[in-house]
């Protein structure tokens, strides 16, 4: 039998592919566009790696609906999806600012965001012990009605915003 050095590369890659970790789901940018009467659009966009696209694609884990739960349970509000892609995902949070009132001005209040808890549901995945994920989007932004804007960068937990307008 003869030595065929492009299949043994390719079973290499194959096996090497299959057996160290590989980096994990990616939050890259986090944008929250609070409305007038308190409701928010939230576009996430993220990375996922190859087994993670094949844990989407078989249904165990799809980060639109796992990213729709977090959200409904932070913001205790109810969260429809809008846009799914592979990289991003686009919903809408129902009552997500409270709205109060200052003096005859508008205070609008947001809940924090803690995207360190949405690890834990990762790691009861199938695919755990080959990801990393991380889950600090390099940027946050939350924008108010009055374009007001708080950034924030690589941070795993918001703090809950009040800004009065």
């Amino acid at each position: 039998m003869a030595f065929r050095a492009p299949r043994c590369t390719a079973l290499l890659l194959l096996l090497a592919a299959l057996l160290l970790p590989v980096s994990g789901f990616q939050m890259n940018y986090v944008e929250v566009n609070v409305g007038s009467g308190g409701d928010a659009t939230v576009q996430v966009d993220y990375h996922l790696t190859w087994v993670e696209y094949v844990g989407a694609f078989l249904g165990i884990a799809n980060p639109a609906t796992e990213l729709r739960k977090a959200l409904e349970e932070y913001s205790g509000a109810t969260v429809n999806v809008t846009a799914v892609s592979a990289e991003s995902a686009g919903f809408q949070v129902d009552r997500f600012a409270r709205i109060s009132s200052d003096n005859g001005k508008r205070v609008f209040s947001t809940p924090a965001l803690t995207f360190s808890l949405a690890e834990e549901k990762l790691r009861s995945y199938w695919f755990a012990p080959f990801i990393s994920p991380d889950l600090s989007p390099e940027v946050v932004v939350i924008r108010f009605p009055d374009g007001y804007v708080e950034i924030f960068r690589d941070e795993a937990s918001i703090p809950a915003i009040t800004h009065q307008m």
